[in-house]
């Protein structure tokens, strides 16, 4: 689980995103090696390729102007139920 959260901040940071959404969560774990739920993911979508690409045009759209790192970054609301 902790790598998860780590590739979720990883793909907050690559979209300069101010925290970790669903999104990133998603992102992170179609990443992951050996992960069931990306397996899961991937059984259950048409095109893994393509909801990768949706999702990172989501991450895109709330593209932040400012520096973060990966420190400073919080989980949102949705996130921090995990």
């Amino acid at each position: 689980m902790s790598q998860l959260f780590g590739l979720s901040r990883e793909e907050a940071l690559r979209f300069r995103n101010e925290e970790v959404t669903p999104i990133h969560l998603v992102l992170a774990i179609l990443r992951a090696p050996n992960c069931t739920a990306s397996e899961i993911l991937c059984r259950l979508c048409h095109s893994p390729l393509d909801l990768k690409q949706e999702l990172e045009n989501a991450a895109r759209s709330k593209t932040a102007n400012m520096t973060l790192h990966s420190d400073d970054m919080a989980l949102d609301a949705k996130s921090s139920k995990i």
